[in-house]
């Protein structure tokens, strides 16, 4: 994972290092100060044409292995990680507190358990329009 942060030397001089930690930082502050959607991030891939397309999605969990969203590996997004994982997220808080990030990683497939479990807390409804598309 590739976090960029870009600020001025006495902001950078807060920063946690460990940029997991800084971004939960962050994301608690976006919580907090009522960001519209704090976890809607911006996902970037390239499909097998080699066309750039990127769409929003709900972050679900951050760990240190990184940032955790869920899609159809068969929709046009997964086929696209499928083909070249490289992908870029946008994470933006807003006005409220002004801070974008930009991070580039390798996506990787969670285990089936894990999707099942997520899954399954889903409302019915969403379960059958994400089995229907």
């Amino acid at each position: 994972i590739f976090v960029k942060i870009i600020a001025n030397r006495r902001f950078l001089s807060m920063i946690d290092p460990n940029p997991i930690k800084q971004f939960e930082k962050w994301l608690k502050e976006a919580i907090t100060a009522k960001v519209n959607e704090p976890t809607g991030v911006n996902v970037a891939t390239v499909n097998e044409d080699g066309r750039p397309t990127s769409r929003m999605v709900l972050l679900k969990e951050v760990n240190e292995q990184g940032f955790v969203f869920f899609t159809n590996y068969h929709s046009r997004k997964g086929r696209a990680i499928e083909h070249n994982p490289f992908t870029a997220l946008i994470i933006s808080f807003g006005p409220e507190i002004r801070i974008v990030l930009f991070v580039l990683s390798k996506a990787e497939k969670i285990s089936p358990e894990q999707s099942d479990e997520y899954f399954a807390t889903r409302p019915y409804t969403s379960r059958i329009g994400a089995w229907a598309s």
